[in-house]
């Protein structure tokens, strides 16, 4: 028996250690995709979008036209999945 739970401690530990490992792979991935952005604009009645990285922060600085707005691709990401309120 004694053997037996030492294989299950084992087996719990590198489960445990996979998905903690995937978790922060998740965060990371999740904070560099917060530096790329995605502006929608409506200027004269036509819409545009460009993306970018670094510059503005989005959220936090804006594109300074009230006309556009900033989204991180996390939130772009997590919308098109159905996770977040998908974007307008």
């Amino acid at each position: 028996m004694g053997r037996v739970g030492d294989i299950a401690k084992g087996s719990l530990a590198v489960g445990s250690a996979v998905v903690g490992y995937a978790l922060a792979g998740l965060f990371i991935l999740a904070m560099l995709g917060g530096g790329v952005y995605r502006t929608d604009c409506v200027v004269e009645g036509r819409h545009s979008e460009s993306w970018g990285l670094g510059g503005d922060i989005p959220y936090l600085w804006s594109s300074g036209d009230p006309r556009c707005e900033d989204h991180t691709l996390t939130r772009y990401v997590l919308g098109k999945v159905g996770l977040m309120k998908e974007l307008s």
